[in-house]
Parts: C-alpha cells; structure tokens; sequence
C-alpha cells in the first residue's frame, strides 16, 4: 500500500512536469520500478533515475529484465551494495550507475573501486581540492 501511494504521488509530480514543458530539462531520481513504469505510460520521454533496493538482488534478472522494458537514465543504488557480487550484474546493463549518500572519503573510494558515474553527498566540499 505504501508503494502505491508514493507511486500515485510520483505521477502527480510527474503530471506537472509534462504541464509545464519540464520533460527534455530534467530528470526524476528517486522513484521506484512502479512508478517508473506508470510514469512512463504517462510520457515515454521522460527521464528517469530508477532506486534499486536490496530485496531486488533476491530477484535481480526479474528486476534487470524490466529495467530494459523502461529504459530509465540511469539506476540509483545505496552505496552499500555496491559490493555485493551481483552488483555486477546490474552493472552489464550499462546503464549509468548513481549512489547515495556518500560522506566520507572511505565511502567514495567504494563508488570508485565500483566506478559509478555519479554520487550524492551531504558533505561536497570534502571532493573539492585546494589548488
């Protein structure tokens, strides 16, 4: 029940992005595999950053085959999980691979050992370099 609320509110923010031309400007993070799915059905063309959740490696080829169905940007996965062994398999996707929420220097190096395309901080001056 849970899921379906948030994918009900998933398509009403969805709703005024199309409203308001948002669609080729943007792209939507955080939503989960149904929401996807009724997004999509809304308007193919938008961009979508799908959450991948430990419970999906229970089921990680039903999760991989309908990720080809909906074709997002990109997955958003936990750092954490990064190195489990059948991450690798959502890795031969080739989709681009986001993580959150890294904070330390430790938990970057985990991203870059598993070579994401992108991270989520809290702390970015802890990235920047002094020249």
């Amino acid at each position: 029940k849970c899921a379906e609320k948030i994918a009900r509110k998933t398509v009403k923010i969805k709703n005024r992005f199309i409203k308001n031309n948002f669609v080729n400007d943007c792209v939507i993070s955080g939503t989960h595999i149904d929401g996807a799915k009724r997004i999509k059905k809304i308007n193919n063309n938008i961009n979508i950053i799908i959450n991948f959740e430990k419970e999906y490696y229970e089921n990680i080829d039903y999760y991989i085959s309908e990720y080809y169905k909906i074709k997002p940007f990109g997955i958003n996965i936990n750092y954490l999980l990064l190195d489990n062994p059948l991450f690798y398999k959502l890795k031969e996707t080739n989709f681009p691979i986001y993580t959150w929420t890294v904070d330390s220097l430790n938990e970057y190096s985990i991203c870059e050992r598993n070579n994401v395309n992108n991270i989520t901080t809290n702390n970015p001056s802890l990235f920047i370099e002094e020249n």
